[in-house]
């Protein structure tokens, strides 16, 4: 199954690679990583266009219009079976697209949402 990964981001430079990196070390390889910069000011289109090539992500630029904006235009990008959706201040446990395909696989489902951890800046982690 082909899998869309689509990140919205804005002003994010400080945490973008590290979610972008989350993906690229999936256990299941994304069919393609759909980065749309949603109008930053502080250098994030310029990092990731740096440290990226267009082989390993699909950078796209528009006007601040808003997260749902950005969201939507990934959507109308995407050539996937699948679409899974990270904010690009978080960050993707190595296994996480491989479970959830076989959860969604085994159980039928259309749709799949799952819990999170919360790490602050001591990373203190804790389970929600």
């Amino acid at each position: 199954m082909k899998i869309s990964v689509i990140i919205p981001t804005y002003n994010r430079k400080k945490y973008i690679k590290r979610a972008i990196d989350s993906v690229i070390r999936q256990s299941y390889k994304p069919f393609e990583i759909i980065v749309i910069d949603d109008g930053s000011t502080d250098g994030t289109y310029e990092l990731i266009k740096k440290s990226y090539s267009s082989s390993q992500i699909s950078l796209e630029k528009q006007i601040n219009n808003g997260v749902s904006s950005a969201r939507n235009k990934g959507i109308k990008l995407s050539n996937g079976h699948w679409i899974a959706f990270l904010d690009s201040d978080d960050e993707w446990l190595t296994h996480k697209l491989e479970y959830q395909l076989n959860v969604m696989k085994n159980r039928k489902l259309d749709f799949l949402h799952n819990s999170y951890y919360a790490v602050d800046e001591r990373q203190y982690c804790r389970g929600l």
